[in-house]
């Protein structure tokens, strides 16, 4: 197998590390396991990242990144429907999906790892107020509203996020997110 390019090797990297974590967790992961995913040496990867948490803070990094990218670009773009109701689906509806990352975050987050504990907390700051501010350049949001939606958004897509990890049988993701935009469809 070729060695691959420099500059592919971080996102190779994240990847593998992304898909590794998908099936055993993040701390069923060790540094060996991950060179030997992607197929590069141990001290190629140590180049990269000095800890196992170095290549996790940029995952969660990347991972709202291309979030806070794709939410801009949507609501930016004058030919959508971009009404409360439509935020609330599309919010659901880009959060539902990679899941399993998001559960490793917020696992890591709650459950003793301060570092990520804070990182955590200022992504959801900078994403909620971007949710704010994208509300606020309408005519029809106060602050108020703007905070609250924001809010429930993001507290809405975790419980879906919980509740589609867990596989829960009572529960389905895409009729909920449908069900969401047709209940505050008539009412912001």
């Amino acid at each position: 197998m070729a060695a691959p390019r420099s500059d592919n090797v971080k996102e190779i990297i994240l990847a593998k590390t992304s898909e590794l974590m998908e099936e055993t967790g993040l701390s069923s992961i060790s540094l060996a396991s991950i060179a030997e995913a992607c197929g590069i040496s141990k001290g190629t990867l140590y180049y990269h990242y000095k800890t196992k948490e170095d290549i996790f803070f940029d995952l969660i990094e990347r991972h709202f990144r291309e979030q806070e990218q794709e939410l801009i670009a949507w609501m930016d773009d004058l030919s959508k429907d971009v009404s409360v109701n439509r935020l609330l689906m599309y919010v659901l509806d880009r959060n539902n999906y990679e899941g399993a990352l998001r559960m490793q975050v917020l696992s890591s987050a709650c459950f003793g790892n301060e570092d990520v504990r804070r990182k955590v907390l200022d992504i959801y700051d900078k994403f909620r107020n971007l949710i704010v501010e994208k509300l606020l350049e309408r005519d029809d949001c106060t602050r108020e509203d703007a905070e609250y939606i924001a809010w429930m958004s993001l507290l809405l897509s975790d419980g879906l996020i919980v509740h589609s990890q867990l596989g829960n049988p009572a529960f389905d993701p895409q009729q909920f997110i449908r069900r969401t935009e047709e209940f505050f469809k008539d009412k912001v």
